[in-house]
C-alpha cells in the first residue's frame, strides 16, 4: 500500500474534518444515529461511516459489513491500518480513532486503488498492454 501524494482535502468523510479539524470519528459513533466524534451532529451530510467501512474494505482490511456503525471490527480494522500505515513513528501512535491524518492517509490509498479513483493518463495504455499480454 503506498499513499497517493499531494494535499487531502479537509472535506473528506463527507466534510466531518471542516466543522470539527481537531476531531476524530471513533467506536460508537454511527451515521443512522447521526453520532459523529462521540456528538450528535445534525448538520453533517452524507454518511461518513459507511465511506470509511467501504474504503478500509477497498484497500483489503477486514472491518465487517457496511452497515454505518462504527463497532469493534472497524476499530480494530482502523488500528491495522494505523499499525501499517504510521509505523516507525511515522506521524501518530495507533489508537483506533480515525483524526485527519488517519482519514487522510486512508483516502490517499484509496487514490492508488485503480478502480476506485479517476482514470489518470496512463491507465488504460498499461491496462491494454497487460491484457495483449495475457
Amino acid at each position: 500500500m503506498i499513499p497517493d501524494t499531494g494535499p487531502r482535502a479537509t472535506d473528506i468523510y463527507s466534510g466531518f474534518f471542516v466543522s470539527n479539524p481537531s476531531g476524530s470519528l471513533r467506536q460508537g459513533d454511527n451515521d443512522k444515529h447521526r453520532k459523529f466524534g462521540g456528538s450528535v451532529l445534525k448538520g453533517l451530510f452524507g454518511d461518513p461511516i459507511q465511506e470509511l467501512q467501504d474504503d478500509l474494505t477497498a484497500i483489503g482490511y477486514s472491518v465487517g459489513s457496511s452497515d454505518g456503525d462504527f463497532g469493534g471490527k472497524l476499530h480494530y480494522g482502523i488500528l491495522a491500518f494505523q499499525e501499517h500505515s504510521f509505523a516507525g513513528g511515522r506521524g501518530k501512535s495507533p489508537d483506533g480513532k480515525v483524526d485527519f491524518t488517519t482519514a487522510a492517509m486512508i483516502k490517499s490509498v484509496v487514490a492508488k486503488v485503480p478502480s476506485l479513483r479517476a482514470p489518470r493518463q496512463g491507465d488504460y495504455e498499461l491496462n491494454e498492454a497487460v491484457s495483449q499480454t495475457a
